[in-house]
């Protein structure tokens, strides 16, 4: 087996820690309503069902500023009949993040570049497939296509 040079072991060992040390910033100050349930199956509180339920739900006014966790590219805005105004963006580092529940006033189109913190849009009522809980805003992250929990990200 042939050994690493040490500048393929520094470049292996710096992916690494800021892949450890990458840290996101809230979406918006708010208490968390619902956790990521990691895969389990939690009792939907509008729909009655048993589902997983992969994001956050962080509680918060209806009109309350929404903001974008990392720098990206915006890659997907829609009105969705069970999230309602969502807005998707790709972090171009195998990450993205996915933003529903919010209001029809937009601040970010397909194909903007946002910072960290920049702000893309405003909650709505909840989401009509989380109905039943008070306003929020919820927020699911993909690491690799894997739903992770957004929560264990932030600072």
């Amino acid at each position: 087996m042939p050994e690493s040079t040490e500048a393929e072991t520094e470049s292996a060992t710096e992916a690494a820690e800021e892949t450890i040390a990458h840290v996101l910033v809230r979406p918006l100050e708010g208490d968390i309503l619902a956790p990521f349930s990691d895969g389990e199956l939690v009792k939907s509180e509008t729909t009655g069902t048993w589902q997983t339920h992969n994001g956050v739900d962080l509680s918060c006014a209806a009109g309350a500023d929404v903001f974008a966790i990392d720098t990206g590219t915006v890659s997907k805005v829609c009105s969705d009949a069970l999230w309602g105004y969502t807005v998707t963006i790709d972090h171009d580092n195998g990450m993205t993040s996915r933003y529903c529940g919010l209001d029809g006033s937009l601040e970010v189109r397909e194909g903007d570049t946002v910072q960290t913190g920049q702000k893309i849009g405003v909650t709505g009522a909840s989401p009509d497939l989380e109905s039943a809980l008070e306003p929020h805003l919820h927020l699911e992250v993909q690491k690799s296509g894997v739903y992770v929990d957004p929560t264990a990200y932030f600072g």
